[in-house]
């Protein structure tokens, strides 16, 4: 299983990707995973980058998830067993953070799914580090690590 998080738009402070990247390693350690951010420029050409990402040749039969603030709303103990469920069907799953100008429609359009991280306004900063950290989350939830405790 693979794991991809896509993010439109450059971080705004180094101390982001760096704690991305501590939680990019923590998820490494549970499935194969890749973060990748795409500048955002022109709408058409930030609609054509991620087109390019997410309908390559190798992402057929993907789950698309689109996070997105019109989306639904799941629980930590939820996405685990999702992650579980998609593991065990050999799927690989992509998760879509847009930019200040959200994610296009033409490609919540293709989403196998769209779900929000709550409530709250957040930047795409911050909405991709809890995105990690509530993917590393999940990991740990699977294999009954002591990280989530209840």
């Amino acid at each position: 299983m693979k794991i991809r998080l896509i993010k439109v738009g450059r971080p705004a402070f180094r101390e982001y990707e760096q704690l991305a990247s501590i939680y990019a390693e923590r998820i490494d350690s549970f499935a194969r995973f890749e973060s990748c951010i795409i500048r955002e420029t022109e709408p058409a050409q930030t609609i054509d980058r991620l087109s390019k990402m997410l309908f390559s040749a190798q992402c057929k039969g993907q789950i698309l998830i689109c996070l997105d603030e019109k989306g639904s709303s799941f629980s930590s103990t939820k996405l685990a067993k999702d992650i579980e469920g998609w593991r065990l069907n050999g799927r690989d799953v992509t998760f879509v953070i847009g930019g200040p100008h959200g994610i296009p429609k033409e490609i919540l359009q293709a989403a196998t799914q769209i779900r929000n991280l709550g409530e709250l306004t957040l930047t795409s900063d911050m909405a991709w580090l809890l995105a990690m950290e509530q993917i590393y989350r999940a990991h740990t939830i699977i294999q009954n690590h002591p990280y989530h405790h209840v």
